[in-house]
């Protein structure tokens, strides 16, 4: 018998092992029963209020970037508003405040 005959068997069997996995149905995620239809995913959950406030202070970095300084200070003050530890917030609505050369 030839030595690298249970080399040869290994290989052969692990061959058929990944040619069944990729073609099986389990692996593949498609049901084999009709029975049990995949479910429809969940609705993402609502922002929280901190990913609000990151969102809205995002949008007003765009629109200083865009020099609409009105439009930029609003979004910082809501974003501030909504959130008040996010302290970027406050800082970006003294940059539009300077930029609008408003020193209240």
């Amino acid at each position: 018998m030839n030595a690298n005959f249970p080399r040869r068997i290994v290989f052969v069997i692990a061959l058929a092992a990944l040619a069944w996995v990729s073609i099986s149905p389990a692996f593949t995620g498609q049901s084999t029963s009709s029975q049990h239809p995949k479910s429809a995913a969940p609705p993402p959950a609502a922002p929280s209020k901190l990913q609000q406030a990151f969102r809205l202070n995002s949008l007003g970095v765009a629109a200083l970037n865009q020099q609409q300084m009105e439009k930029a200070l609003k979004y910082f003050e809501q974003a501030a508003a909504l959130d008040p530890r996010l302290f970027a917030a406050r800082v970006n609505q003294g940059i539009a405040l300077l930029n609008l050369q408003r020193y209240e």
